[in-house]
């Protein structure tokens, strides 16, 4: 379970950067067949780790926006640190 999820994951950030604009979990769902609530277990995972945003739209829909440069600035951190252990 865990690793379709991480499966998931990667989809939602191609979709995300593909698209170039906030997309809703119906969007996302119509990109993918996978099951909906996988969908939604990822969209949250993504969400907790700082990968996405998600807010509350037009009638109750849930837009999700890519943070942008997040997964960059993670790595420039991690070789900074490791650069300085070394």
């Amino acid at each position: 379970m865990i690793t379709e999820i991480g499966v998931v994951c990667g989809e939602i950030l191609t979709f995300l950067e593909k698209a170039g604009r906030p997309l809703n979990v119906e969007e996302i769902k119509t990109y993918s067949d996978k099951p909906y609530d996988l969908l939604l277990m990822a969209v949250e995972y993504l969400s907790r780790e700082g990968y996405v945003r998600v807010k509350e739209g037009i009638k109750e829909e849930y837009l999700v926006t890519l943070v942008p440069h997040r997964a960059f600035n993670q790595m420039v951190v991690q070789e900074s640190f490791c650069g300085s252990d070394i």
